[in-house]
C-alpha cells in the first residue's frame, strides 16, 4: 500500500495490477472504502508515488517506470444493450468509426450501431430477410462510401446500408464486380487518399479494391498455390 494523497490510497496487488482505496476523514479519523475495479492487470508493481500535479509515478517489476497523468483522461464507459433480448451485448466490438455526427460501432454476432456522442443515445441495426440473417450480423467492419451510405462487411459478404431511409441490399451485380464479395468474409475496408476502398477477403479469396471515381473493381484473387 503506497499514499496518494490524504484522500485515496494506492493498493499494489501482490501479482498484477492496483486499485485505488478511497479515504474520507470525520473528526480527525480516516475511514476507508472499498477499492475501486482492477486496473492496468496486466502489469506487476513494485511502488507507487502521486507528484504535486497529480501525476501517477508507477514502479514496474520488468516494465521499467511508468508514469500516468489521471486527470488527462476522459474516457467514459458504457454499455450496448440488445433490443430484442433486453441484454447487454456481450460480443466482440470489431470497428469504431466516426461518419458525420454519429459514431459507428461493428459487433461480431449483434449487428452495428450508430451512437450520438453528445446526447449518448444509440440506435441497433441488424440484417433481416438476407438468407443467413445469423452470419449477416456478424459485423467486421464499416465504411462510408457517400454521404448517406455505408458498406457494411460481414461475415456473409458485403451489404449496402443507406443511413436516412435505414434500407439495405446487395451490390447488383455488374461487370467486374468479385462474386466472391457476396459470399466470404469482408475482414477489411480501407479507403486510401486516393478514394479506393480496400476490401480483404475470407476464406483465401485473396482482396480487391473499389476506385470510387469510375465505380469499378479491381479484384486480385489469391495465390492458390499458399491457401
Amino acid at each position: 500500500v503506497d499514499m496518494m494523497d490524504s484522500s485515496q490510497l494506492f493498493f499494489l496487488f501482490h501479482n498484477y495490477g492496483l486499485s485505488i482505496i478511497p479515504i474520507t476523514w470525520k473528526n480527525g479519523v480516516p475511514s476507508m472504502h472499498n477499492p475501486s475495479p482492477l486496473i492496468f492487470e496486466s502489469t506487476e508493481y513494485n511502488n507507487a508515488l502521486c507528484d504535486r500535479q497529480g501525476n501517477w509515478w508507477l514502479a514496474t517489476t520488468d516494465e521499467g517506470l511508468q508514469k500516468i497523468s489521471p486527470y488527462k483522461q476522459s474516457f467514459i464507459g458504457g454499455i450496448l444493450v440488445d433490443a430484442s433480448s433486453a441484454e447487454q451485448v456481450k460480443y466482440e466490438t470489431n470497428s469504431i468509426s466516426r461518419f458525420g455526427r454519429s459514431i459507428w460501432i461493428s459487433t461480431y454476432g449483434k449487428g452495428f450501431f450508430s451512437i450520438d456522442p453528445r446526447s449518448r443515445h444509440y440506435e441497433q441495426h441488424l440484417f433481416h430477410h438476407t438468407g443467413n440473417d445469423l452470419w449477416a450480423n456478424f459485423i467486421w467492419n464499416l465504411c462510408q462510401v457517400s454521404a448517406d451510405t455505408l458498406w457494411v462487411g460481414t461475415q456473409t459478404g458485403l451489404f449496402w446500408f443507406a443511413i436516412s431511409s435505414q434500407k439495405y441490399g446487395r451490390i447488383p451485380p455488374f461487370q467486374g464486380k468479385p462474386s466472391a464479395i457476396d459470399s466470404v468474409p469482408i475482414t477489411t475496408q480501407f479507403m486510401d487518399r486516393k478514394g479506393l476502398i480496400w476490401m480483404g477477403l475470407g476464406k483465401g479469396k485473396g482482396l480487391c479494391y473499389f476506385n470510387t471515381l469510375n465505380h469499378r473493381f479491381t479484384y486480385y484473387p489469391a495465390n492458390s498455390r499458399e491457401y
